[in-house]
């Protein structure tokens, strides 16, 4: 079977691989090639594309930076319509079972790998693609979208480990002391666990540098939002929260990004979650900046107050926290 409606993305870091996947697939389908993880990752979340664009992903196993087994991790979070075919070489015994148990490819491919042999497994997986697509299969369930979304950010963000369950408690009281609906309740519970996933688009340079952030270095982090707001759009259980996911670094007074939103304008969930938020990063050290002690993260959130933050939240927050120390 071949098909001129669908779209190859293919992923090595040797251009005379590149160059002889697309020539053997050329004439069935239309090629994307890129030469690392990230370059894969980045054109899966444009803006000018969406998973939806892509019906197979070839990756090798072995590349500088990412590799195959992770960005087919990351694959499998953000875009799980998406098929999955490894590329290895024949020493690689371990990326048998690693892509198998970890990424679920649906072939694994030992280089070189002849042209009639590639062809069949790319029309197979074309197949599968079609076949799961017209037959309406969820790509995966709410809880499993979470599952596997908190682990891919979790192997990419590993030093803000346990940040995502520490705000999760704490802002699911404060919105039920908002008033805040059972699904409202629901959808906070979600942001607290999924706020920064759009940090899986981001440069390992970039988020794990150890020092001060250029100005172009700024902007990109500040991707994110949009980023993780693309993400959960991919799944319809996880839909609910995209919004709150694009508008968590808006602030009060207007002056945050990426829409510059002002007060009642933010989600309050989004406002919700900036607050605690703010004082988790406060409190743990990062590879950038020592923690700050309990008293002074305290004192500059009530400073920011009006400004940076929803001062009804705070106030909330304030009474909240306090609990939560008192009862460690």
């Amino acid at each position: 079977m071949k098909s001129n409606d669908a779209n190859i993305l293919i992923v090595d870091d040797e251009n005379n691989v590149l160059d002889a996947l697309r020539r053997n697939l050329n004439k069935g389908y239309n090629v994307v090639p890129v030469s690392s993880g990230q370059e894969a990752i980045e054109k899966l979340l444009s803006h000018e594309v969406t998973c939806d664009n892509y019906s197979v992903i070839i990756s090798d196993y072995r590349m500088p930076g990412m590799s195959g087994v992770e960005l087919l991790n990351r694959v499998k979070a953000i875009c799980p319509g998406v098929v999955r075919i490894m590329l290895t070489g024949v020493n690689d015994l371990k990326a048998f079972k690693d892509s198998v148990n970890q990424s679920e490819v649906f072939r694994l491919l030992l280089k070189p790998c002849p042209s009639g042999e590639l062809i069949r497994a790319v029309n197979d997986a074309v197949l599968e693609h079609d076949r799961l697509k017209q037959a309406n299969v969820p790509n995966h369930s709410a809880d499993y979208s979470i599952e596997a979304l908190t682990a891919a950010l979790e192997t990419r963000d590993y030093i803000t480990g346990g940040h995502a369950e520490r705000m999760s408690e704490m802002c699911y009281i404060i919105g039920f002391r908002l008033g805040l609906s059972t699904e409202q309740l629901q959808n906070l519970d979600r942001l607290a666990l999924l706020h920064d996933i759009g940090k899986i688009g981001i440069p390992d340079n970039i988020l794990f540098k150890p020092g001060p952030l250029t100005d172009e270095e700024r902007d990109t982090m500040k991707t994110h939002p949009e980023k993780g707001f693309k993400i959960a759009q991919t799944s319809p259980e996880l839909s609910g929260i995209a919004n709150l996911i694009l508008t968590h670094h808006e602030r009060w007074d207007g002056r945050g990004y990426p829409l510059g939103l002002k007060g009642d304008e933010i989600p309050l969930e989004s406002r919700i979650l900036a607050v605690v938020d703010t004082y988790d990063v406060f409190t743990h050290e990062r590879p950038y900046k020592l923690a700050k002690t309990r008293e002074e993260a305290l004192q500059e959130i009530e400073a920011n107050a009006g400004s940076r933050f929803d001062p009804q939240v705070v106030h909330e927050f304030l009474k909240v926290e306090q609990d939560f120390y008192l009862n460690i």
